[in-house]
């Protein structure tokens, strides 16, 4: 699979959940280190106002909540090694 037909894959398993806790595994990129997310999207409640000073799409990101943090994290869309959602896995590992 190519890397752009990879992102667009991983993003829309993850919005198709609606808000439903998924686990993403990935590769962090400040350190490369291997990251196991519990994340959800479209929590609004611990919003503080402002914005980002990027489009985390220009750079393959999807910013969610981090469930175990309590904290908006972004996950790093061309480095996702495997998603688990609805009890389904996806993996992307290469």
């Amino acid at each position: 699979m190519d890397q752009h037909k990879k992102i667009q894959t991983v993003a829309k398993i993850i919005k198709e959940q609606e808000g439903k806790a998924v686990t993403v595994t990935f590769i962090k990129r400040t350190n490369n280190e291997k990251r196991v997310m519990n994340c959800r999207l479209g929590v609004k409640k611990h919003l503080k106002g402002g914005t980002l000073k990027y489009n985390p799409k220009d750079y393959d990101l999807l910013t969610c909540y981090d469930l175990q943090k309590k904290d908006y994290r972004c996950i790093s869309l061309d480095a996702v090694l495997e998603v688990v959602a609805a009890g389904v896995t996806y993996s992307f590992a290469e």
